[in-house]
């Protein structure tokens, strides 16, 4: 009779779980499948992927590069490898008149596969954490379809988050086997999986974090014992933040004090996103300098702190509770502000931030199923979740192209001058395309607005000057590019580059003029601030050969400093 009992409860758990996976697949697709055939962007695609030459074709010499190489202040080479591996298989020829030879659906595919695997792996996590397959799977349906996830799967260049958070997710689950049953082999497969999540993304040196954590609230061994465990994941991560901090050059934005406050605010922002996920964008305009002159951050602090205060009084009562507090606070750990990064000059807070701290929040949810089980809860999970993929279906048409998606990040922050900068370059793509004059005249508008938000963005003189030129207007557009230099004369040594197109436009400008020699001057700047660029080479070596070697007297052969 026992025996029977055994087996038709193991039975059931079985049905269950399989239920539960078809459902996660299912619900997943629905709600990130329509990204599969979305397009590239030109928010960091551009350098990383589809105008790379070393990913237009791919070689091993690109896997040897990266794998010796930072870029963008980055060192992750699993993810390039990854990437030169799409990329492999993804070429079209001929390219696209943006001059794109890849296909971006073979990217987008991918980062939803991964998506998908990621829900897989969490779902099997839970089950262990709430040992329910019912609640583990409610957990997991809403890590895989809250709309704040859809940045993260969306953009072509968030796999680097996806990859990153595969290898953490894989490494969390073995470990809490190895926590629970003591099989050794899993700890060690745990050590590996820390070791290559940190280089797919730096944000993996918060896991010996998690670990600790997961360990200590849910498995409910001593802090003893957890610091037993978790020490060797210390040292493998340790690599990491050195690297990290050598590579990645930050600007501190605001005052040291403020720093706490500032994360206190990105904890408040991405609670109130999660309870209430509308408005969402990749860039919320929410840096350091708005947060301290807004003054919010003088009060907003409430909400993290009274929830922490909420879990420590019932840590003893909900102790899988306060694991996934914790969890949530140390998967948004490195991005909070607390230490400066990059990103701050543009907003503290991001969606895809959210991705790795997502655990957490099926950890609670998957909890709170499992605390008050029922049909009147299955019924909420159901509506909550399917009101969910829907907004995760929504906010995916977003991501459709460049236009849609900038259109969208000025809906919810209209003063962003970098928005109008890349929507008047998105529309200016597309009116060449339709050779429509209308197309082009909002692209002209959103580039002065850019200007007039920010009067040295370099970039956008010149690709507004560029247009003007071609429509006759000389006088304008050569104003233009001299403004832009001189604006590019003032910006930080890194950031010159950028008056590379300007030197390069005004140069054409002259040579059409027939002022070779200031023209050949002006490539000689482009050249220096953007090295190997092969049509600003090609234009120097033609006003050269056309001067015909011309007295050395002459500004083409004047050194440019």
């Amino acid at each position: 009779m026992d025996w029977g009992v055994r087996f038709y409860t193991q039975e059931m758990e079985n049905r269950q779980e399989r239920w539960a996976v078809v459902v996660l697949v299912v619900m997943t697709l629905l709600a990130m499948g329509r990204l599969c055939t979305m397009d590239f962007t030109w928010r960091d695609d551009d350098e990383t992927i589809h105008q790379n030459p070393r990913m237009n074709p791919p070689t091993l010499a690109t896997v040897e590069y990266y794998w010796t190489h930072s870029h963008k202040e980055l060192y992750v080479p699993v993810t390039y490898m990854a990437w030169a591996g799409l990329a492999a298989i993804a070429h079209i020829d001929p390219p696209d008149a943006r001059g794109v030879a890849l296909n971006p659906w073979v990217f987008h595919t991918a980062n939803v596969l991964v998506h998908l695997i990621n829900v897989l792996v969490v779902y099997t996590i839970l089950k262990r954490v709430v040992k329910n397959p019912l609640a583990a799977c409610a957990g997991a349906l809403v890590f895989a379809v809250h709309p704040v996830q859809v940045e993260a799967v969306g953009w072509v260049s968030g796999m680097k988050d996806l990859l990153c958070e595969m290898f953490v997710l894989l490494g969390v689950w073995q470990y809490l086997v190895y926590a629970q049953e003591k099989k050794a082999l899993l700890y060690w497969g745990a050590f590996a999986c820390t070791a290559v999540g940190t280089l797919c993304k730096p944000t993996a040196v918060v896991t010996p974090l998690l670990l600790a954590m997961i360990d200590r609230w849910v498995v409910g061994r001593s802090w003893r014992d957890v610091a037993r465990g978790v020490w060797p994941f210390v040292v493998v991560v340790l690599p990491c933040v050195v690297w990290t901090k050598i590579i990645q050059n930050s600007v501190a934005r605001g005052p040291l004090w403020s720093r706490p406050l500032v994360a206190a605010d990105a904890l408040a922002f991405y609670m109130g996103k999660l309870v209430w996920p509308v408005g969402l964008a990749f860039d919320y305009g929410h840096t350091p300098e708005w947060v301290i002159g807004s003054g919010v951050l003088y009060w907003t602090w409430v909400f993290p702190v009274s929830a922490g205060v909420v879990l420590w009084v019932g840590r003893r009562r909900w102790p899988v509770v306060v694991g996934a507090g914790a969890v949530f606070v140390i998967g948004l750990l490195p991005v909070l502000g607390l230490m400066p990064f990059k990103y701050q000059s543009y907003s503290t807070t991001a969606d895809h931030y959210l991705y790795p701290a997502m655990l957490g929040v099926a950890m609670a949810a998957a909890w709170v199923v499992r605390r008050w089980p029922g049909r009147v809860m299955t019924g909420a999970v159901a509506v909550l979740t399917v009101g969910m993929a829907l907004g995760s279906a929504h906010q995916a048409g977003y991501w459709e192209n460049d236009i849609t998606l900038n259109r969208r990040r000025l809906e919810v922050n209209p003063k962003n001058y970098l928005a109008h900068y890349n929507l008047g370059i998105a529309l200016e793509f597309e009116a060449r395309a339709m050779k429509s004059e209308q197309v082009q005249d909002e692209a002209i508008g959103h580039f002065r607005e850019a200007i007039r938000l920010k009067p040295d963005v370099v970039l956008a003189r010149s690709s507004l000057a560029s247009i003007l030129l071609a429509r006759g207007k000389v006088t304008e557009g050569e104003e233009l590019l001299k403004e832009a230099v001189r604006y590019g004369e003032m910006l930080p040594a890194e950031e010159r580059k950028s008056a590379a197109p300007a030197h390069y436009l005004l140069g054409l400008m002259l040579e059409r003029q027939g002022r070779l020699g200031e023209a050949a001057a002006e490539y000689r700047r482009a050249l220096l601030l953007q090295p190997g660029s092969k049509p600003i080479a090609a234009a120097l070596e033609k006003a050269l050969r056309t001067m015909n070697a011309r007295p050395t007297t002459d500004p083409a052969h004047v050194e440019v400093q």
